[in-house]
């Protein structure tokens, strides 16, 4: 049903895969999900999926009256990665891969969050495309991300779709090639570089561990090494019920500290660090006998003990019979569809027209309701227990621990052997990064994959770190905090004089890039438009800031206008004295006045009001005042590509 599109659970990317040639038999279709399974396979092999792997299902075709309702068959799956976003983007990798080979395939995925894809190459991506004009317009095909343009004139309405298009449309103008739909170079280059990491990233990722096991835990793991996400994400989601089940534990008890085994096991990084920073001690009855903290045997004795509880609540969490379902309360569909939220649903369907004017009790609308009902209990109601999906999982992968331990003969001996050859631990190094690599990661997520061209001062710092490459870089000819302050007050007066659009304020960008502000370079500038800075001999500096920086734009003493007659005169006296009144107070007081106006000898004792050197203050002081978290002032800078200079603890400034 087209307007009932299926809801995504959080942290799951749903896959549809498309046949070019449609209508297909069934045969066929059952063919072509063998080969691409297979090639699928091959390209994650050794890959350890966080929460689920990715599967494909055959989808039979759905006819309907409504043109727009019917879907073709098509090949279906959905994974949910949790919080590794890697499995996502591995799953956009083979997927695009794969299409490389399997020409006649055209490809949709989507998550949670809706067009991931877009979000990634936002930077580039044409002003009409917004999530709402998205729908059905985005595609892999042939390695490449197509985007169904929309009609733009009148010769275009018979080539490109008008509104949403219906899926069939899509894939036939997209696998026929006669009009283009390919996404432009500067997307395709964005969505490359972030799926550059791969295959690369499948073993750069693994982190081998040293594991000390109950014998039954290390039959299982090494029995079935996939195991271990599932034994990672159960003890990293326990709950207080769940570990008080646990007291006794019956299948991955403890042994003596001689009878464990110490294994390797391998992890994917996201799922040790989740496990190695979980803080747990058991208690003092469950058998467990751990060394004290500063012993270099305590991570492979914790790791261990943390892995035997996953595997035991997982166990714990299969069924008792083969015949039990995983959800004994699970309730009609018509019971499921009663109270606010189906009355809501039903007027939200009825507002969008889903029912097309047929009468209510009419045979039509009485089987539209019944697909409403189906959908609403398959779809939304499991999103009020998005648990239930969750303890499904966890049932499955219970009954494939039980199935090891009840019918899988165990090797003890064999077992030993292997830990013989124990390998030692992989470094823990990359779970600690000191400031310079956070900014240098921060910096590259922002501008791009080289970070060196994010700005003149990286690219010096750059520079200063490859003298064989100094002259292909930035080389600064000017004081650079000068010339960063005049970019970042114009900037700001940019954004402040713009218009906001209808999706809100749009930051000013610069040609000549993002700015970096260096902390010496930075102070010199504003110790220049203090007036502080003077050369050697004395005399003023030979590049007057204040000129430079165009100070007194928005100044209103323009005393040209106010000797025009009369009432100009007048106004000025009552802005003099409004000023003079404003400057016996601390409001007036809090202002930095012109300096240049006040040692030019004026007749007026009140130097004006200097707006630029008021604007860097105040910006600097709530910038300041973030501490380094997100603020305004932050947002706006970074916004506009401005960087501004790390502040130094031992200051007080």
């Amino acid at each position: 049903m087209d307007k009932l599109k299926p809801i995504i659970l959080d942290d799951s990317v749903e896959y549809r895969v498309y046949f070019a040639n449609s209508p297909v038999d069934e045969d066929f279709a059952l063919a072509t999900l063998s080969s691409l399974s297979s090639k699928l396979k091959q390209l994650s092999s050794g890959w350890l999926w966080h929460c689920e792997e990715f599967s494909l299902e055959l989808v039979k075709a759905k006819v309907s009256e409504d043109e727009r309702s019917s879907i073709p068959a098509h090949l279906y799956g959905v994974t949910h990665f949790g919080d590794n976003l890697d499995d996502e983007w591995l799953i956009v990798y083979m997927l695009l891969e794969a299409s490389k080979t399997f020409t006649d395939l055209v490809v949709s995925i989507e998550d949670s969050d809706g067009q991931f894809l877009l979000i990634e190459t936002a930077n580039a991506l044409p002003r009409w495309l917004t999530p709402e004009r998205a729908e059905n317009r985005i595609f892999l095909h042939k390695g490449q991300l197509h985007i169904i343009p929309e009609a733009r004139h009148p010769g275009e309405v018979g080539v490109y779709p008008v509104g949403t298009p219906r899926i069939s449309e899509a894939i036939q103008l997209i696998s026929n090639g006669t009009f283009s739909t390919e996404a432009d170079a500067a997307v395709q280059d964005l969505l490359s570089a972030k799926l550059a990491i791969f295959p690369d990233h499948i073993h750069k990722s693994r982190h081998i561990a040293q594991c000390v096991l109950p014998v039954s835990a290390a039959h299982v793991l090494t029995h079935d090494p996939t195991l271990v996400a599932s034994a990672v994400q159960t003890f990293y989601g326990r709950d207080p019920l769940q570990m008080r089940s646990c007291r006794n534990m019956k299948h991955f008890a403890p042994g003596r500290p001689e009878d464990n085994l110490c294994v390797n096991t391998a992890f994917t990084k996201c799922l040790y660090a989740q496990l190695r920073q979980q803080r747990y001690r058991p208690g003092v009855k469950s058998g467990w006998q751990m060394p004290p903290p500063s012993d270099p045997q305590f991570v492979s004795h914790d790791l261990g003990m943390k892995l035997s509880y996953g595997l035991e609540i997982l166990r714990k969490q299969a069924p008792k019979s083969a015949g039990e379902t995983s959800n004994t309360a699970e309730q009609d569909i018509s019971d499921q569809c009663i109270g606010p939220r189906w009355d809501k649903f039903l007027s939200s369907l009825q507002a969008r027209d889903y029912f097309r004017g047929e009468m209510e009790g009419s045979k039509e609308h009485q089987r539209l309701t019944a697909e409403a009902k189906q959908y609403y209990s398959s779809q939304l109601a499991r999103e009020d227990a998005p648990s239930t999906e969750v303890v499904r999982r966890s049932t499955e992968v219970g009954r494939r621990v039980q199935h090891i331990l009840d019918n899988v003969p165990m090797d003890v001996e064999k077992l030993r052997q292997a830990c013989a050859h124990v390998k030692p631990a992989d470094s823990e190094d990359w779970m600690s990064i000191d400031q310079q690599e956070l900014d240098k990661l921060l910096q590259q997520y922002h501008f791009g994959s080289d970070p060196s061209a994010a700005s003149p001062a990286a690219a010096a710092d750059s520079a200063a770190h490859h003298p064989s490459q100094a002259g292909q870089r930035y080389q600064p000819s000017v004081e650079p905090g000068e010339e960063q302050l005049k970019t970042l007050i114009d900037s700001m007066k940019q954004f402040v004089s713009g218009v906001a659009g209808p999706e809100g304020a749009e930051f000013p960008t610069s040609s000549t890039g993002a700015v970096n502000f260096t902390a010496d370079g930075f102070a010199s500038a504003i110790s220049s438009l203090l007036g502080g800075n003077h050369d050697k001999d004395g005399s003023d500096s030979d590049c007057d800031l204040a000129d430079d920086l165009d100070i007194g734009d928005f100044d209103d003493d323009d005393d040209d206008e106010f000797e025009e007659g009369s009432e100009a005169s007048e106004m000025k006296s009552y802005v003099d004295e409004m000023d003079h009144q404003l400057a016996q107070t601390d409001l007036g007081g809090s202002f930095e006045r012109a300096q240049a106006h006040a040692s030019a000898g004026g007749s007026s004792d009140l130097p004006p009001v200097d707006i630029d050197m008021n604007l860097v203050k105040n910006l600097l002081a709530s910038y300041s005042a973030q501490d380094g978290l997100a603020g305004p002032a932050g947002n706006i800078l970074h916004g506009m590509g401005l960087q501004m200079p790390q502040r130094d603890p031992s200051s007080s400034t």
